[in-house]
């Protein structure tokens, strides 16, 4: 995927103002695609290669992430009730959430900062 297909996905971030009419939090999440197009006003091969080192540091980082929170979350929920482990394992994709876009954005500005 390349910047100039990432600048649709921004489109989506219009699908989390649903959230509001339908009291569903969940479509909020959405909201975040809305980051991306701030990164990507015309894409060149500077950016490009950028959005590519920033991809695979995102992967990487998401990855790590993904399987600590469900080691983390396969400790934590013992002998709970199922309620409790939902709770836990949205929890646990909120935050490998969390990481995915901030890592992705903190080496995205990393890496166009540097000027490599």
């Amino acid at each position: 995927m390349n910047p100039r297909w990432l600048r649709w996905l921004a489109l989506l971030a219009f699908l989390g103002l649903l959230g509001i009419p339908l009291r569903q939090h969940l479509l909020y999440v959405l909201f975040g695609f809305s980051g991306f197009a701030m990164f990507f006003p015309r894409p060149d091969e500077r950016s490009e290669a950028n959005f590519g080192r920033a991809a695979s540091f995102a992967y990487v980082a998401t990855l790590i992430s993904f399987m600590i929170g469900l080691v983390v979350a396969v400790a934590l929920v013992g002998n709970q009730s199922a309620g409790d482990k939902v709770a836990v394992l949205a929890l646990t994709f909120a935050a490998v959430y969390a990481v995915h876009i901030l890592s992705f954005v903190i080496s995205y500005v990393y890496f166009d900062a540097r000027g490599a």
